[in-house]
């Protein structure tokens, strides 16, 4: 009986790292035809709409995080670990999100014709209703594609997300050839995009659509407060990826903002590398006690410094070559910046890898992954303002680069200390 058991908890061990390969591979492949898309659009409009680009994609991300409130994860644990009809939980919150979203575009709406701003922040060609429709149509492609992976059905969920890549390089490329390239023609080329996207899930998830909502829903409190265990967290997150393009927007560097959306996909690579990786990493921790777990991020956290030590020096001797061959030379002005952001990025990944124990851990604590993401927030800015202060002749991509790099730093020392009093602690109550 005990051999059977240890054959089936092996098969499905194999099984899951199967479906986790399997959806690696696709996300990379995907994403990568998502980076060729915004390589093409980066190199065919000017380099301050394409800041403008980017800081809309980045924002329409934030607005994304903001309204779901963590209800995507929801939908994954209310169904798989309580038992709740998938259906159930999908439509009130669809029905809570277009809410949200009828109220907003009416108060928007409202906002604009009594106030006669109908402009968005840098440019005459995007509005806010623009803005506004692009995260809604995402967060509904978000919550369906939660429902896809409830369901467990990995094969499926890899190749919507290979999909949503292959419309968004498509529908790119017909603009371009067809149209012409520019900020509002590239916004609806993505746009385009998604709604097909969130169109095909639609389709073929239609037994979410069949039945109706039960009068008497005593877990829809339950629902919204699991949503708002790790809200914080993100929109912290998720903030401090967006303060660079407020500091630009701040002081109106449409230019250098261009330049800052070319290091930002740079950054994303990297990015998107630790987060497969944090995938895996996610589940070991969790199976591991508090002490061991505290271990296995350290390990972990040490290797990462030697591969970074190896491969960031030989990717910074070459970025030249890269930006000139990837973007054009009128991106090479954007090397320092690019350059002073990939430290940045890697120095953002190791605290990443040692806080990932604050809530794995037995006794979970996002509180202290806020005060890293207040730290880092708050030393950033205070490097930018101070620089921008009592030098009248800085360099402000310079100034950017560096007040990442050492906001992240101190939010690096910041978690490393509180990682050693955790893992102290863990060493103490496991005696």
């Amino acid at each position: 009986m005990t051999n059977i058991l240890k054959f089936n908890e092996l098969e499905n061990l194999k099984k899951f790292l199967k479906d986790v390969s399997t959806l690696l591979l696709v996300t990379l492949f995907a994403k990568s035809l998502r980076y060729l898309s915004t390589i093409i659009i980066a190199r065919n409009i000017s380099i301050e709409d394409y800041g403008t680009y980017a800081y809309f994609i980045q924002l329409s991300g934030y607005l994304c995080t903001i309204i779901e409130i963590g209800l995507p994860t929801s939908i994954i644990i209310f169904h798989i670990r309580r038992g709740i009809p998938l259906s159930q939980i999908f439509l009130v919150i669809l029905i809570f999100l277009l809410s949200i979203f009828f109220i907003l575009f009416i108060g928007l709406s409202f906002y604009q014709v009594h106030s006669g701003n109908t402009e968005f922040i840098l440019s005459d060609s995007l509005s806010l209703h623009h803005l506004l429709l692009y995260s809604f149509v995402l967060i509904i492609g978000s919550i369906l594609m939660a429902s896809v992976r409830a369901k467990e059905e990995n094969l499926r969920y890899s190749f919507f997300t290979f999909l949503l890549g292959s419309f968004f390089f498509t529908s790119i490329v017909i603009t371009k050839y067809f149209f012409g390239l520019s900020l509002l023609n590239a916004y609806f080329s993505i746009l385009a995009a998604s709604c097909l996207w969130v169109v095909i899930l639609i389709i073929t998830n239609l037994d979410l659509f069949h039945k109706s909502i039960n009068s008497r829903l005593p877990w829809i409190s339950d629902l919204f407060k699991f949503g708002l265990k790790n809200y914080i967290t993100r929109l912290l997150s998720s903030f401090v990826q967006l303060l660079p393009y407020i500091f630009l927007i701040s002081i109106e560097e449409t230019k250098i903002l261009g330049f800052f959306g070319v290091a930002v996909t740079m950054m994303s690579i990297f990015r998107l590398l630790s987060q497969s990786v944090s995938m895996l990493i996610t589940s070991r921790l969790s199976s591991l006690n508090d002490e061991g777990s505290y271990s296995f991020s350290f390990v972990i956290s040490l290797i990462l410094v030697l591969i970074f030590s190896i491969s960031l020096p030989i990717l910074l001797n070459f970025m030249e070559q890269i930006i000139e061959l990837v973007y054009g030379s009128r991106y090479l002005y954007a090397v320092p910046l690019i350059s002073l952001c990939l430290i940045a990025v890697v120095i953002e990944i190791l605290i990443i890898f040692i806080i990932r124990p604050f809530i794995t851990s037995s006794n979970p604590v996002p509180s202290f992954q806020w005060i890293v993401y207040l730290t880092v927030i708050s030393v950033m800015t205070l490097v930018f303002l101070i620089n921008a202060k009592i030098n009248t002749e800085y360099d402000v991509s310079i100034s950017l680069g560096y007040s990442m790099i050492f906001g992240n730093l101190s939010g690096l020392l910041v978690s490393i200390v509180m990682f050693i009093y955790l893992s102290n602690k863990s060493k103490k109550n496991a005696q």
